[in-house]
């Protein structure tokens, strides 16, 4: 963009990197615009970068850290901009400038991990970092996959404090959810196909 391009993350500094080196991006802005959305409250927030491309469409890309992505906090942010971005004719992505939210429908679970985090959940009502971590080392997991886990047993997340636990409805965005169900049916339909 030959100019200063300020970041608050490596994650975003990784991403904006990779906008500069592309040969489709025409242009992008850091911290655009805000958008509102209904969280305790009225509030708005400000994306992390609008990105037009060589062939005039645009998008909103917000980044965060993997496992922030399935926050409730991130996932009402992100069905607020889907929703306004939606209205003027742009993408969005939700990414940690490497895997975008919709990607964790396309690994492979690790279904030990998960029947041993709903295991303690039935047990302990929540889990604590230490009791993620100690889980992930336990069943040879990752942050990808207890995402996977938060997402397809519609779990809660909260970062700060790191806790999981589980709920009667899920909290996580519709539009997720309805991305998440046609990944899932496209997936089935695949592996049924001759």
């Amino acid at each position: 963009m030959n100019r200063n391009v300020f970041y608050e993350s490596k994650l975003e500094k990784h991403f904006f990197k990779r906008l500069e080196q592309s040969d489709v991006v025409r242009a992008y802005c850091e911290q655009p615009f805000k958008v509102p959305y209904e969280h305790h409250g009225s509030h708005y927030y400000v994306p992390d970068v609008l990105v037009c491309l060589t062939d005039g469409q645009c998008f909103v890309t917000e980044i965060k850290p993997l496992l922030m992505m399935v926050s409730k906090e991130v996932m009402t942010k992100y069905q607020a901009l889907h929703d306004f971005c939606n209205q003027r004719g742009w993408g969005t992505l939700l990414s940690d400038g490497v895997h975008d939210i919709f990607d964790l429908f396309h690994f492979t679970p690790n279904l030990s991990l998960e029947r041993a985090i709903l295991r303690e959940l039935s047990l302990n009502r929540t889990l604590m970092k230490k009791d993620l971590d100690r889980l992930k080392e336990t069943h040879q997991g990752n942050s990808i996959q207890v995402a996977q886990c938060i997402l397809r047993y519609k779990l809660s997340y909260r970062p700060v404090p790191m806790l999981v636990w589980k709920t009667k409805e899920a909290l996580f965005c519709p539009v997720l959810q309805r991305r998440g169900e046609e990944e899932t049916n496209d997936r089935i339909l695949e592996q049924n196909t001759f």
